[in-house]
C-alpha cells in the first residue's frame, strides 16, 4: 500500500510542476501581428519559463525574401519588454590569408543588440539577403526578487518582401 501511494505522489507532484510551468501565455495571446501590413505570427515563435540570471540560447531559420519582425516580452504579472535583453546574431565563415595559407575562421555577426540600442528595445524588423540561421541569447535584467520565475515570450512575425523591379 505504500507503494502505491509513493507512486500517487510522485505522480501527481510531476502534473503538478508541469502545470505550475506551463501556466505561460502563448506569444499569440501576448501580440497580434498587423494582418493588414501583411504580418503573421511565425510558427518559430516560443514561450516558457525563465528565472532571473539565467540565459536562453533560441535558434530560428530566416528565409531569403521575407522581411522579420521580432519581439521579446517577459514578466510575473506583467508582461512587457522592459526587463529582457537580447543579442541576435549569425556566424559567418570567414576566409584570411595568413603567410601564404588560406585560414577560415567563424565570426559572429550582430542583427541587434538590445543593450546598445535602449531606444529600439520594443521589437526590431530586418530582412536577410539569404537563408541563414540565426541565434539569439536572451536574458532577463534586474528584478526585484531573486529566483522568481517569469514568462518569457519570443514573438517572431513575418510577411513576404514586395517585388521590386523589371520583369
Amino acid at each position: 500500500m505504500k507503494i502505491i501511494l509513493n507512486i500517487v505522489t510522485l505522480v501527481f507532484t510531476v502534473l503538478a510542476s508541469h502545470f505550475s510551468f506551463s501556466q505561460c501565455p502563448s506569444p499569440s495571446e501576448l501580440m497580434k501581428p498587423d494582418r493588414k501590413a501583411g504580418w503573421s505570427e511565425s510558427s518559430q515563435s516560443k514561450a516558457g519559463a525563465l528565472m532571473s540570471g539565467q540565459e536562453y540560447t533560441y535558434t530560428f531559420i530566416a528565409q531569403r525574401g521575407m522581411e522579420y519582425k521580432v519581439n521579446t516580452l517577459a514578466g510575473v504579472d506583467v508582461i512587457s519588454s522592459e526587463n529582457v535583453d537580447f543579442k541576435l546574431y549569425y556566424t559567418e565563415v570567414e576566409k584570411t590569408m595568413i603567410d601564404g595559407e588560406w585560414v577560415y575562421d567563424r565570426v559572429d555577426k550582430v542583427v541587434f543588440d538590445s543593450k546598445t540600442n535602449k531606444e529600439e528595445k520594443e521589437e526590431i524588423t530586418f530582412s536577410s539577403s539569404k537563408t541563414r540561421k540565426l541565434t539569439m541569447k536572451l536574458s532577463l535584467t534586474s528584478f526585484e526578487k531573486e529566483n522568481v520565475v517569469q514568462c518569457v515570450a519570443i514573438c517572431v512575425e513575418t510577411r513576404r518582401m514586395p517585388d521590386i523591379g523589371l520583369k
